[in-house]
């Protein structure tokens, strides 16, 4: 199998690991000790994907101090219980072995801090497929998707916009996709509705893992 692309983006979490139900556990945890109401389903639902901090303020109505210490409830209990309520998407390892075979420079770009991601993604033998871990600041607010590209793309080595793919599954990764000028591909098994991803300008939507390859790979003649 040839790559389309020289380097292959993905977003972590809704796009790597079902990883929903550690955050959300984590997160009404923290509004709740915050002492504010946890939002409905529908709205805590938003709170994968976005730094947490950002979520606190929009969803939530804190104040940036309020948001601060909400994070930091957060992480006390996805640090010890939250992390480990995740597991991969069928077929995720299949496809980084085969991308890396086929010559692809592989990272994240996630908004997940990166001590986090990466102690996740050696937790789950994933580590040794990707060239480069970019993600989050450590203070769980600050998170530029295009920056985070552009910079997963410099520690990969380089290439040109049109050989690069960032693969996520929210209107945060198709927006930051969009502004980097590289290729977006939707991954719409995740966290994020398609209405969402199509408003941001998503074409190519993959229902599963394995919908994500035809996109990807192209049989060589």
């Amino acid at each position: 199998m040839k790559c389309n692309y020289k380097i292959v983006l993905f977003d972590l979490d809704g796009t790597l690991c079902e990883s929903g139900e550690g955050i959300l556990n984590s997160a009404k945890y923290a509004i709740r000790e915050m002492g504010f109401p946890v939002p409905p389903p529908e709205v805590m639902r938003k709170f994968i994907g976005p730094p947490m901090g950002q979520s606190m303020r929009n969803f939530c109505g804190m104040s940036q101090e309020q948001a601060e210490k909400a994070v930091a409830l957060y992480r006390q209990r996805y640090n010890r219980i939250g992390w480990r309520e995740n597991r991969l998407y069928p077929g995720i390892e299949a496809l980084l072995k085969d991308l890396k075979a086929s010559g692809a420079k592989l990272s994240t770009a996630s908004s997940k801090p990166k001590p986090i991601l990466e102690h996740i993604v050696q937790a789950y033998d994933i580590r040794t497929y990707f060239d480069a871990l970019v993600a989050a600041g450590p203070d769980g607010f600050h998170s530029s998707k295009p920056e985070m590209i552009a910079q997963a793309i410099q520690e990969c080595g380089g290439a040109e916009k049109r050989e690069v793919v960032m693969i996520g599954d929210t209107h945060f990764d198709a927006d930051g996709a969009a502004e980097a000028g590289v290729d977006f591909l939707a991954a719409a098994y995740g966290y994020g509705t398609k209405e969402e991803l199509a408003e941001a300008g998503a074409v190519w939507f993959a229902d599963s893992v394995d919908a994500l390859r035809p996109y990807l790979f192209s049989n060589e003649n």
